[in-house]
């Protein structure tokens, strides 16, 4: 007895030594972007199988045995990392983006998600953390310069306004490129709100935005970019043009019912970006004399002495001194401001969750009134919640509201200006901030008043015009997943959503006639006044079912998946305008006037569908080898009875070579993957051109701006459109093949994806042009075939990582595509896009879809300029001539991460080579006299160099005639010059900024917050053009959507630099 209680005596000595030696280790696992508490990350205790989980706030407990040790955090798409237990008893740890492991599982066709290795097509994917770093509210201008194959441009810098995103090139010709945008699995619209004042061309142009822009950033889970068809045959017509699917936010299990608080709030402040280069010689006047009352810079060498100018009232004048005004420009345009702010309440436990934000964006442009600003209200549900162990349902519920206000581009109409234009023309020796005080009819800049008859006051011009659009919309969906069958993995999947959207509007030049003892009347225009009201609606319907299982057959997995598809469109639009307004006070209404309101566009039903069937079948061999084959089937309501069904076929397949190949698998070998596809997709017909349909009739009476619409009298009149319907058409089809491969090396410090496509696009849909006995004017037609073949590189470095938490990360992108026009209708060359007779966008054939074509100098066969016998003047080509490609020869992308501690620093460059743009604003510069080139000889009469004339006998002579100082302006503002304006794109910028200072643990322990951060955010905060191109950036255009967006700019908003601060906390 006595030695069995010394035994267990000392039995208990050895447990109680044991437990003084074990020790607890404590701290919280964050984001190192933001700082939020990171559930669900594995903590363990290197070589043991000691470990926990961190709870919903990211905390956790691990008890440990004294002495040396090693804790690592791992979790799926975070950095793995390791860190010395030492003597700490409180470890925080930071975790970063693996983006090796980013894509571990992706979001592909129909939701669906999938490994990575499995897919044999590239897919690019973005967390929504990487499209807020900056300070857009604006989420599709985020993905600038960030994936290879996506081109996106920005439509001006005015608050609101659209974007053009691109995947692969151009795959048509001047119909829709923008892709197909699905947010929880269900596709919704992206409407282009452009409207055209003048109802005829791209001139004076406003643009109210696009749809996809009215989805809040901060409810962004994760996105997905399928570029080639491999990937989005699973859409048919409507994944033509390629798919980015967008995830949202649905609050977390790992949360324990335990609610989460988010709230977020930015101030942003914007200026003129890039502003023009003016001559600094020559001030206002014309023919080389001062002019007081001229728009122009043709007058003499500045002296910088005082002079009278302008008219004078009551007898006096204004007087300054005569000298150039460098900050004209920057003195007119004010700071603009942003403010986001959003708030967003989220929990969930394991039978399901819940997320519900609240976002505010308001913003006011730089110019100096509220007709540049932008209101956005938007309100985010979602959810899911298992119902019983069979069924879940997944409901997402979205309401935005925004009112946008604009100015349109071009140049003006019916007497009225264009902002833009005015200020380019306005002499550069004159302050335009002095102009504001012009509503005093004794003020010298009061329209009556105004120092030139050529111009309007900018500020009255502001204060004259209104666009306004108040847009509402509604995007739902509902997911009901049953689990019918576990065994085989059968499950079934019922998803209906819709997408509703209606837009109210007008646009409005109030009238304005000058007095009769204006010293301005007769040479300057009255102003007669316009209003419009428009009103659209889109209502977009999808019904989606289907049901998969699979079954493992030893070493090969096999899984099919078969279902259905429904899409329902409906779209109106309807237009009402009055000219020639009688009230000259501020009254947009249809009531001001003595004429009947008429319809002006639009069309009052329109409505299409697409109804699919749909099957896809998986196999793996050992997890190494994997091929997916699709088949989708899809009635289109677009095309004609016989060819209105089609299949898009598509297969894929890739090979871990780096677990299927022993020798692959070393230290240094992290993951590598081959991978090739094919797929083909379609793009359907515009709703009603199969058959001729009936249009509002109208009478034409041959006096300008005479003709009458019907109604007239009381009388309704309808007429046959000038477009002939087509029983023939089919679907254009697009065959795309892509080949690629993935690897990650040295411990994930270097990856790279490499892919190569080759697309093909035939039975181009060409609205052709009849000849007039046919009774019509045009006809849609399968006409064309073209291609795009291109090279993607994305890459990942991590040249610094260290265990004391220094990390660089350095992530690179590379693309090029080479768009041709193979082949068009018979007798047929070249198909404008869009423009004017000089200059346009043309698709020519064996080119690019979109080419610049304008007048230019006729030249001899050996390159001499030919020039008028009597002026002097080089002689304008007959019709415009080629002036190269507007798409770009290839394009990069660099971005840097540096983060340590509490600190983390992103900055992003972004390049873009080649192409060509028209630029309206080069053209106001040369024919005011403004642009730098018009200096030349100092402007001291001149023969043009290299230059030949034509004289009596039909023979080239030498050109000894000079250009004279009164004939500059004709010289350089010639059509003869419009090649002049026709700049290279290429550029480069620094995108995106973002410097994020994480408050530590140690502080917010005494706080109620779980998290907080202060970041500092830019875009566009420079930007360098090649000296060709001294007035504008290359990225503004007026026709913000579609092919048309290569066209340039007419005198549009110019582009801003943003910069401000941000705030994040959690609690």
């Amino acid at each position: 007895m006595r030695n069995f209680l010394l035994i267990g005596f000392f039995c208990l000595l050895h447990v109680s030594v044991a437990w003084a030696q074990d020790r607890t280790i404590r701290g919280r696992v964050t984001s190192a972007d933001d700082g939020t508490g990171l559930p669900g990350v594995n903590v363990l205790l290197k070589g043991t199988g000691t470990g926990v989980v961190t709870d919903a706030d990211g905390n956790y407990s691990l008890t440990v045995p004294a002495g040396p040790g090693t804790l690592v955090f791992s979790f799926i798409g975070l950095r793995s990392e390791e860190i010395e237990i030492g003597e700490r008893s409180v470890i925080d740890m930071p975790m970063q983006e693996d983006v090796a492991q980013l894509g571990e599982v992706v979001v592909t066709a129909l939701g669906i998600s999938r490994e990575k290795r499995s897919v044999g097509y590239s897919i690019a994917n973005v967390s929504g953390k990487d499209l807020t770093k900056g300070t857009s509210s604006n989420f599709t201008s985020a993905l600038s310069g960030k994936i290879a194959g996506v081109q996106v441009t920005g439509g001006t810098g005015a608050p609101g306004s659209s974007t053009n995103v691109v995947l692969r090139g151009y795959a048509n010709i001047g119909r829709g490129t923008q892709p197909l945008y699905v947010i929880d699995g269900v596709p919704v619209t992206n409407t282009n709100q452009n409207f055209n004042t003048n109802g005829a061309d791209i001139n004076r142009t406003v643009d109210f935005g696009n749809g996809i822009n009215d989805i809040n950033a901060n409810d962004i889970e994760s996105m997905s970019v399928l570029r080639g068809s491999a990937a989005t045959a699973m859409y048919g017509s409507a994944g033509a043009n390629g798919v980015i699917m967008i995830t949202t936010k649905k609050g977390s299990k790992e949360l324990a019912g335990k609610p989460r608080v988010s709230i977020s709030s930015s101030v942003v402040f914007s200026s003129l970006l890039k502003k023009p280069s003016y001559q600094k010689d020559f001030g206002q006047g014309w023919d080389g004399h001062y002019a007081s009352n001229e728009n122009g810079n043709w007058g003499p060498r500045y002296t910088n002495d005082p002079r009278l100018w302008g008219n004078a009232v009551n007898g006096s004048q204004l007087y300054k001194d005569f000298s150039f005004l460098d900050d004209q420009l920057t003195d007119f345009y004010e700071v603009g401001t942003m403010f986001d702010n959003s708030v967003s309440v989220s929990s969930g436990n394991a039978d399901g969750s819940f997320y519900i934000s609240y976002n505010n964006v308001s913003s006011d442009g730089i110019v100096p009134s509220d007709k540049d600003s932008f209101n956005k209200n938007s309100f985010k549900f979602g959810a899911s919640r298992k119902m019983g162990k069979v069924l879940e349902l997944n409901a997402s519920f979205n309401y935005i509201n925004k009112v946008i206000n604009a100015l349109p581009t071009g140049q003006g109409q019916g007497g009225s200006a264009n902002l833009f234009d005015d200020l380019l023309q306005h002499p550069a020796d004159i302050s335009l901030a002095d102009m504001k005080n012009y509503k005093d009819p004794n003020s010298f800049f009061n329209p009556n008043n105004y120092f030139t008859p050529f111009l309007w006051n900018p500020y009255f011009t502001i204060d004259n015009t209104s666009n306004e659009a108040n847009i509402d919309r509604m995007i739902a969906s509902f997911t009901l997943n049953a689990d019918i069958y576990k065994p085989h993995n059968i499950k079934g999947t019922l998803r209906f959503g819709g997408d509703v959207q209606n837009t109210v509007g007008h646009n409005y030049d109030g009238k304005y006639t000058l007095n009769d003892n204006s010293v301005n009347k007769g040479t300057q225009d009255d102003i007669d006044g316009y209003y419009r009201e428009f009103q659209r609606t889109n209502r977009l319907y999808n019904l989606d079912a289907f049901v998969s299982g699979g079954h493992n057959f030893n070493n090969v997995n096999l899984n099919l998946l078969l279902g259905t598809n429904l899409e329902h469109n409906t779209q109106t639009l309807s237009m009402d305008e009055v000219k020639s307004l009688v009230l000259e006070q501020q009254f947009p209404n249809l009531a001001n006037t003595s004429a009947t309101p008429i319809v002006s566009g639009g069309f009052p039903h329109r409505t299409f569908r697409r109804q699919s069937l749909y099957s896809v079948l998986e196999a793996s061999y050992k997890d190494v080898l994997y091929v997916t084959g699709a088949l989708r089937k899809t009635w289109s309501s677009t095309l004609p009875q016989g060819n209105n069904s089609y299949f898009y076929p598509s297969i894929n397949a890739s090979l871990v070579l780096s677990d299927a190949f022993k020798a692959l698998n070393t230290s240094w070998v992290d993951f590598i993957k081959v991978r090739v596809g094919y797929g083909q997709t379609g793009n359907d017909a515009d709703p009603y051109v199969v058959n001729p349909v009936y249009v509002q009739g109208q009478v034409t009476t041959g006096i300008p701006f005479s003709d009458l619409t019907f109604p007239l009298g009381g009388v309704t009149g309808y007429e046959y459109s000038n477009v002939l319907g087509n029983p023939n058409l089919k679907p254009e089809i697009s065959t795309d093949f892509e080949t690629g491969l993935d690897f990650n090396l040295f411990d994930n410090r270097l990856g790279v994806d490499v892919t190569y496509y080759n697309k093909t696009t035939e039975g181009l849909l060409l609205q052709r042009t009849l000849a007039s006995s046919s009774g019509f004017d045009f006809m849609w037609d399968n006409v064309g075939k073209m291609t795009n073949k291109g090279i993607e590189i994305t890459a990942s470095i991590t040249p610094i990582r260290t265990s004391t938490g220094l990390t660089w990360d350095i992530a690179y992108k590379f693309d090029k595509n080479v768009n041709n026009v193979v082949s068009l209708t018979e007798g047929l060359d070249e198909v404008t896009i869009t423009g004017f007779v000089s200059p346009s966008v043309v698709a020519i054939k064996g080119k690019t879809v979109s080419h610049v074509k304008a007048f230019g100098t006729q030249k001899t066969e050996d390159g001499r300029v030919i020039v008028d016998s009597q002026t002097g003047r080089p002689l304008a080509t007959a019709e415009g001539i080629d002036l190269g490609s507007t798409l770009y020869d290839y394009t990069m992308g660099i971005s840097n991460t540096i983060t340590y501690k509490n600190f983390s620093l992103f900055f992003q460059f972004d390049y873009r080579h080649g192409g060509r743009f028209i630029s309206y604003s080069k053209q106001s510069m040369m024919w005011s006299g403004k642009d730098p080139l018009t200096t030349y000889n100092d402007r001291k009469p001149f023969v043009v160099p290299n230059s030949v004339y034509v004289n009596d006998d039909g023979d080239y002579v030498e050109n000894t005639i000079p250009i004279t100082t009164s004939d500059l302006n004709n010289y350089y503002g010639g059509e003869w010059n419009d090649e002049a304006n026709v700049l290279t794109k290429t550029f480069c910028k620094l995108r995106e900024l973002n410097l994020t200072y994480n408050l530590p643990q140690s502080l917010l322990s005494k706080s109620f917050l779980s998290s907080a951060s202060v970041s500092l955010v830019g875009n566009n905060l420079w930007l360098w053009t090649p000296s060709e191109n001294n007035v504008i950036d290359p990225e503004i255009t007026t026709a913000a959507n579609g092919s048309g967006t290569e066209f340039g700019e007419i005198r549009g908003y110019p582009s801003v630099r943003n910069y401000g601060f941000r705030v994040n906390l959690s609690f």
